[in-house]
């Protein structure tokens, strides 16, 4: 671009800042409102609530399983939470009280997104680009404001992400996180496969061997003490409650609506570009092999009856980092353009979320 200085650089750096952090704002606003209002409900938010009241009472066992049955589809650990919440804030709605829980784990997530990011790139506008298109994506306003426990356990899954390294005491670590995560939501355990290529990558053979044992151990212990302490409910209960008949119609559904929208579009061009630029790089990024996998993982486990776009969550916030880093790769290579490529995407964004706000028909 001719007469790109410096002081022009940093108008355009300013004003798209400004942009995404407009965007960023918006969507959290957008989140928080349905977050307190009692209007919006999600169907799976009631037979949680259900639970934790009884669990309030008594605990869970064998006997939720005889009449009245109560059962779930998940582990305990967001329900626990809830619970325990719940007591602190006795006189507080008990379906708020599990909202709060699951957007503090939403903003943990989002919160780890831009450290990544930042951190990988050094650059603010990298990160804050990341952020804006994580809680943009359909998956964010869809799921974050409400009682369920997926925020939760991509919250953890995120942190494990974070913490693997082929040193003893992160591998550890690293699993402990992903088998918490798996007690929120068990379809968790399944970013033991990309993690597992990973740990090749770094270390060879002996990566995957090392990480799998802290990894099924880990599980041992956790899924045994939760055994141990509920008398195997959950995993009775979850498996009760997750016969759901396979649907191709259904994926269909779910697939299109998450494939489809802008934010998912960008994230999958970003790891094509990652991957045609500079290929030996993408295959051993966690980022962009945890993307690829959980796209195919979630397009699988979405032709179950019942399921939607939380299947994607994982690829979205995910997503969103290969996007951050694609990003901060290519304000360094080509300044101009991507600061001019970002200046459209905030015009374009900002009015389609200020304009329903305020001229609903």
């Amino acid at each position: 671009m001719v007469g790109y200085s410096g002081e022009m650089r940093r108008l355009w750096a300013t004003l798209v800042a400004i942009g995404l952090v407009t965007i960023i704002g918006l969507r959290a606003l957008s989140i928080g409102e349905r977050a307190v209002s009692l209007e919006h409900t999600d169907y799976g938010e009631g037979p949680l609530a259900a639970l934790v009241a009884r669990w309030i009472d008594q605990p869970p066992g064998r006997t939720w399983l005889q009449v009245p049955v109560t059962v779930t589809a998940y582990g305990p650990l967001m329900l626990a939470v809830w619970r325990t919440a719940a007591a602190v804030f006795p006189d507080s709605n008990l379906l708020l009280v599990g909202r709060s829980v699951a957007v503090g784990a939403a903003a943990i997530l989002v919160f780890t997104v831009a450290a990544v990011v930042f951190r990988g790139q050094r650059s603010t506008l990298s990160s804050a680009a990341a952020v804006a298109l994580l809680l943009g994506s359909p998956v964010a306003l869809d799921w974050f404001p409400y009682a369920r426990v997926d925020t939760i356990a991509a919250a953890l899954t995120c942190l494990a992400y974070v913490a693997f390294d082929t040193r003893r005491h992160r591998l550890i670590l690293s699993a402990a996180l992903l088998v918490l995560a798996s007690l929120a939501k068990q379809t968790a355990a399944i970013h033991v496969v990309p993690l597992a290529w990973i740990a090749f990558a770094l270390e060879g053979s002996r990566g995957p061997i090392r990480w799998l044992a802290a990894a099924f151990g880990t599980a041992a212990i956790g899924w045994g003490i939760t055994f141990a302490s509920y008398e195997r409910y959950f995993l009775d209960a979850s498996i009760v409650a997750n016969l759901n008949r396979f649907s191709a119609w259904q994926h269909i559904d779910v697939a299109y609506a998450w494939i489809t929208a802008a934010s998912s579009v960008l994230m999958l061009c970003a790891a094509w570009t990652a991957l045609t630029i500079e290929p030996r790089r993408a295959i051993v990024d966690r980022w962009w092999v945890g993307f690829t996998y959980t796209v195919i993982a979630a397009s699988i486990l979405s032709l179950k009856e019942g399921s939607w776009l939380n299947y994607y969550m994982d690829a979205t916030w995910l997503g969103a980092i290969v996007v951050g880093s694609v990003a901060g790769e290519a304000l360094r290579l080509r300044p101009a353009q991507t600061m001019g490529g970002l200046a459209v995407a905030v015009a374009l964004t900002v009015p389609a979320l200020i304009l329903p706000r305020y001229f609903n028909g």
